[in-house]
């Protein structure tokens, strides 16, 4: 145990032995003056004489006990609070009511206030030595060098952040920042943006701008079809975003909400504007603020009926660590999929004699995590003239027509000499996967 560890513990003691010394001396105002038949009680002068008329039953005296001397250690009334506990063996009959329940409450009062204000000290001292005990890492050897993980993320004081990316969420440490992001259901590419100081409409102004700069045939001045509010408050906009398929066309919506707007887009032939609209509207109708359930996006999630045709990804950078990234990417299948993570690293190794490239399979092996029981691998490539790196993915290959299953490739790279960091932060991402509720 570290040398601080032993301090603070020492130091707890100390605490406590003088906290139950001064729990200790509460008791003395509920005892006997030494040569008096007085009794202090709840700050009263007491004596026989005082009890009930109708009572014939007097209390036994006993034994006169000493006088009590204030600031004397807790043990010197080890024999005074025997006797006193001899007392409350007595009948109730021979005991007199008001001394009992004042001396009753006022020392249970004491007592317990003197615990919490022990646990809660100890608790101060000794939780931080605990967390570092129990979270202590034995490290990783990277070219003979011992690096602890611990070591790296506690110096950087990261703090864990969840992510909800379609239908799972996870952490992930707050070093790493997200690079990109895109999600669908039913078709409908679907995004949330905070709202501007300037308000929502500063968005959908910039959106159309964009809109109507798109490349058109020479005949065309504007790629706007129809511009019209798909429910009261909504904007939206039909338009043309193709010069091979002019019957091609693409209505774009925005939903403002308290913080942030609800952006969603859909393609379909012309002809069938109706029912993309219809569609936009369920998915408007289903969205809600927050991630307690359904389909996560930025900031809500769609708590509607199950799709069929599904997918999230997301990747994350380390600002700090070139090369460092992290993907995570589902989508619904009709089928399992196939794809083998190592297919990439079979033609590898077809290479690596006449080329000098050094690849090895560190692990390969099946996992679960959110109780699915997937594919894990570990790689490193070390190729002339680059920095040597590895590379950790693991491969679910779905469920078919099965959304809260789909398929699901999370896959994390680095250099190799960030590979500490690296596998802390792969640990944390599979340790804490989880599927979001559906309904």
């Amino acid at each position: 145990m570290p040398e601080y560890a032993l301090w603070s513990l020492f130091i707890s003691l100390i605490i406590s032995a003088t906290a139950l010394s001064r729990a200790g001396m509460g008791l003395y105002r509920f005892l006997p003056a030494g040569n008096s038949t007085k009794w202090v009680v709840a700050n009263q002068e007491y004596t026989p004489e005082m009890q009930d008329s109708n009572s014939n039953t007097r209390r036994p005296m006993g034994k006169r006990l000493p006088n009590i001397i204030p600031n004397r250690p807790f043990w010197h009334y080890a024999r005074i609070i025997s006797m006193r506990n001899a007392y409350n063996l007595l009948p109730l009959r021979h005991r007199d009511p008001v001394h009992h329940s004042n001396e009753r409450c006022g020392t249970r009062m004491s007592l317990q206030l003197h615990i919490l204000w022990i646990i809660g000290l100890a608790l101060y001292f000794m939780l931080p030595v605990l967390s570092g005990l129990c979270a202590a890492d034995p490290g990783l050897t990277v070219k003979g060098e011992h690096i602890s993980i611990m070591e790296k993320t506690m110096t950087e004081k990261s703090i864990d952040n969840p992510w909800f990316i379609g239908r799972f969420h996870f952490v992930l440490p707050s070093t790493l920042v997200l690079s990109g992001r895109s999600q669908s259901i039913y078709r409908v590419t679907i995004k949330t943006v905070p709202i501007p100081p300037s308000g929502p409409q500063i968005i959908w102004a910039d959106r159309l701008t964009q809109i109507r700069s798109l490349g058109l045939p020479p005949d065309e001045t504007d790629a706007v079809v129809r511009s019209f509010e798909l429910q009261p408050g909504m904007p939206a906009v039909w338009y043309r975003n193709s010069r091979q398929f002019a019957q091609l066309r693409m209505l774009e919506a925005m939903k403002p909400e308290v913080d942030h707007v609800l952006l969603m887009a859909r393609a379909t032939d012309a002809g069938k504007e109706y029912l993309v609209e219809t569609l936009l509207k369920n998915v408007v109708n289903a969205y809600e603020t927050g991630h307690a359930r359904g389909f996560c996006v930025e900031h809500g999630s769609i708590a509607g009926e199950p799709g069929e045709n599904e997918q999230a990804r997301a990747s994350f950078d380390h600002p700090s660590l070139p090369s460092f990234e992290i993907t995570f990417y589902t989508h619904t299948v009709r089928e399992p999929s196939r794809m083998n993570p190592l297919s990439e690293i079979d033609d590898l190794q077809a290479q690596s004699a006449r080329e000098g490239v050094q690849l090895k399979v560190l692990k390969d092996e099946p996992r679960s995590a959110a109780g699915l029981s997937g594919r894990e691998n570990i790689t490193s490539l070390a190729e002339p003239g680059a920095a040597p790196f590895v590379r950790f993915t693991w491969h679910f290959p779905g469920v078919p027509l099965r959304s809260d299953q789909p398929e699901i490739l999370l896959e994390a790279s680095a250099r190799l000499v960030d590979q500490a960091e690296l596998r802390a932060v792969w640990e944390a991402l599979l340790g804490s996967l989880r599927q979001v509720p559906m309904k």
